[in-house]
């Protein structure tokens, strides 16, 4: 059974997301990660069809690359500083057409960003006897995070800006 979406807020569903990342290594390859723990909630406007709202944190010392000892290089002070900073977040500021405007904070700063969005908000689906908000938000955002050296093995360049 398929019904109209409803306005209100919903929660990202972590079992049907991701948070991923993908770095050029050494101008060759791409190195793709992803974080583990994230969460997030969005407010649906039924009026304009779209997502009015949206606050989301990344739990920074969930990141996994496949490699432990990389991760543990990207957890220190070199890079992320965990200890110091322990999430991302962003805010969702205002869509306009296909960009996402809104607040990124990485390692204790702020910046106004535009993310490249795509609106897939499109239906309530009823399975088990509960409504499951089927939806999309697709971004894409570069960092200034860069290894600048050619000894890789474990990410051994530094965070830049």
């Amino acid at each position: 059974m398929v019904s109209t979406l409803f306005a209100g807020t919903y929660n990202v569903d972590k079992s049907h997301s991701n948070v991923g990342f993908e770095v050029k290594h050494m101008m060759i390859s791409n190195l793709k990660g992803k974080f583990d723990n994230f969460n997030g909630t969005f407010e649906y406007d039924e009026k304009t069809n779209t997502i009015k709202s949206l606050v989301g944190t990344i739990e920074v010392s969930s990141i996994n690359t496949d490699e432990k000892e990389r991760d543990e290089h990207l957890k220190g002070a070199d890079f992320f500083d965990v200890a110091k900073y322990e999430n991302i977040t962003f805010k969702l500021e205002k869509i306009k057409e296909n960009k996402a405007l809104g607040k990124l904070t990485i390692h204790g700063i702020t910046k106004d960003v535009t993310l490249d969005f795509e609106n897939k908000v499109v239906e309530v689906e009823v399975f088990k006897g509960k409504s499951v908000l089927e939806a999309a938000l697709d971004v894409n955002i570069e960092l200034p995070y860069s290894c600048q050296t050619g000894n890789c093995s474990t990410c051994k360049g530094t965070l830049v800006s």
